[in-house]
């Protein structure tokens, strides 16, 4: 009954934050639907930060190679005084 609560909590509960209500003799086939489902959503949310990171990674480089190329140039002043 207790896992029923994690899809209606929207995220708030996992199944690993219910793991240690269970006793030690309990079988996993009784919630093996539910943390598989957790497993998806980690998969997921391990996705989407992976493709931030290399977001992340890519401005970097971006920045770097601008930043570099602005430090090459040179810039003349005439001066008359």
């Amino acid at each position: 009954r207790a896992l029923a609560l994690v899809p209606d909590s929207r995220g708030a509960l996992t199944v690993e934050d219910l793991l240690p209500y269970f006793p030690d003799f309990t079988v996993i086939d009784e919630f093996k639907e539910a943390v598989l489902e957790e497993l998806g959503r980690y998969a997921g949310r391990i996705d989407v930060s992976r493709a931030q990171m290399d977001t992340s990674q890519a401005l970097a480089e971006e920045i770097r190679g601008e930043i570099a190329e602005i430090s090459q140039r040179t810039i003349r002043l005439a001066w008359w005084g």
